[in-house]
């Protein structure tokens, strides 16, 4: 099974729609994402303004922006999807 397949699969577990955005499988405490309330299965549309098409696009994203800065996450939690 491709990855690809593999994360609609487990977004469609979780009632989410991941064909575009970055489903989110883990939130490290204490991280950026943690402290914009992200939970596991939210589904990352934007960062800062900047459409996410995947998971790569939110760590660069992220990574890009000044260390103490707090970036805006725009996201839905899989029962709004």
């Amino acid at each position: 099974m491709s990855r690809r397949t593999s994360r609609r699969l487990f977004a469609r577990a979780l009632g989410a729609d991941a064909r575009s955005g970055a489903l989110v499988s883990v939130v490290r405490h204490g991280s950026r994402a943690s402290n914009a309330g992200i939970q596991p299965g939210d589904v990352v549309r934007m960062v800062d303004g900047r459409t996410v098409r995947g998971a790569s696009d939110v760590r660069r994203l992220v990574r890009s922006l000044p260390l103490q800065s707090k970036p805006s996450f725009r996201s839905i939690a899989p029962a709004e999807g």
